[in-house]
C-alpha cells in the first residue's frame, strides 16, 4: 500500500485565502489526510473551512483552545496525524496539482531519507507571474552543505517515524523553521541516523505573496532580531559541532542579505 501523508494547514484569520488552500487540497489524489488547525480566527476563515471540506473525509479539522500560535496550531497537527510521512502548508499557499506523484517521486529516489525537499513556485500577484526561484540539483545534501532553503518547513516530507516526536518551539512566530529542522536534525543523530536532506527537482507548492499580512512582508526589527535570538542560543545550547557550523553559516547568510541590512538599517 502506498504510504499515507498527513498534510497540517495552521491558520488564523485568512478568510481571502484558506479557500483557495482547501480547493487545492480537494483536487489531490492519493493517500492523503489534510490536518486544519484553527488558531483563534475571528473572521469567516472558520465558516469557510467548513463548507469547502464538507463530504470529504480526508480532512480533520481541530481548533486551538489555551494556547495561541502557528508553533502551537502545527504541533496539534503533528498530534493529530496518523501519515508515514508529514508535511506543512502555509494557508495561504496552494499544493500543487499532481502532488501525491510527486511525492512518490521523492521517495523512490532515496528511500532511506528522513527528510526530503522539493522545489517549489512562487506567485508573484503584482506581475501575475509563476515563477521558480530557488532551484536546488537534486540529491544529497548533509549538514556541511545545506541546500537552499533548507530552513523551511512547507517544502519538506518528514518521516514520522522518525521525526514526528519533534515539536516546534512554543511563542516563536518567527525562526520557528530553523529551530524545528534543527531539532529534527539533532533528533536523527541522537537515533544513530545519518541527518540529511535529499532534495528532488519535483515542484510541489506555489507560494503566494500577495498576502500583506503575512511574516514574509511584516517581518520588521524586532522578528529579525527574535530570529537571532532563537538561532544563537541554539549554537550555545548545543554541542555538535556540525549543528553549530549549520546554524552559524545561517546565520552569516541572513546577516548579509540585503533584507536584513535594510530592514536593520536603512538600507545602508
Amino acid at each position: 500500500m502506498d504510504p499515507l501523508i498527513s498534510v497540517i494547514v495552521p491558520f488564523r484569520d485568512e478568510e481571502k485565502w484558506i479557500g483557495r488552500c482547501i480547493d487545492s487540497l480537494r483536487m489531490q489524489r492519493g493517500r492523503f489526510e489534510f490536518l486544519l488547525v484553527d488558531d483563534h480566527s475571528t473572521d469567516r476563515s472558520t465558516d469557510i473551512v467548513r463548507e469547502h471540506i464538507e463530504g470529504d473525509s480526508r480532512f480533520d479539522f481541530s481548533h486551538l483552545t489555551s494556547l495561541y500560535g502557528v508553533s502551537a496550531a502545527r504541533n496539534t497537527g503533528i498530534g493529530n496525524a496518523t501519515g508515514d510521512w508529514i508535511t506543512f502548508l502555509d494557508s495561504d499557499d496552494e499544493m500543487n496539482e499532481n502532488a501525491y506523484p510527486r511525492f512518490m517521486a521523492m521517495l523512490e529516489e532515496d528511500p532511506d531519507a528522513a527528510i526530503y525537499q522539493a522545489n517549489h513556485l512562487r506567485w508573484y500577484e503584482k506581475t501575475k507571474r509563476l515563477a521558480q526561484k530557488y532551484n536546488n540539483v537534486p540529491g544529497k545534501y548533509d549538514l556541511e552543505n545545506l541546500p537552499q532553503c533548507w530552513c523551511m518547513v512547507w517544502n519538506k516530507l518528514y518521516s514520522s517515524n522518525l521525526l514526528k516526536g519533534t515539536r516546534f518551539k512554543y511563542g516563536l512566530q518567527y525562526g520557528e523553521d530553523e529551530l524545528y529542522n534543527l531539532c529534527a536534525f539533532a533528533r536523527l543523530k541522537r537515533k544513530n541516523v545519518e541527518p540529511y536532506i535529499h532534495c528532488s527537482s519535483e515542484l510541489t507548492i506555489i507560494k503566494h505573496f500577495e498576502n500583506k499580512g503575512s511574516l514574509a512582508h511584516t517581518k520588521g526589527e524586532a522578528e529579525i532580531l527574535q530570529q537571532a535570538r532563537v538561532l544563537t542560543n541554539f549554537v550555545e545550547e548545543h554541542p555538535d559541532p556540525q549543528i553549530r557550523r549549520a546554524v552559524l553559516a545561517l546565520l552569516s547568510e541572513h546577516w548579509s542579505s540585503p533584507t536584513y541590512k535594510k530592514i536593520l538599517c536603512g538600507g545602508e
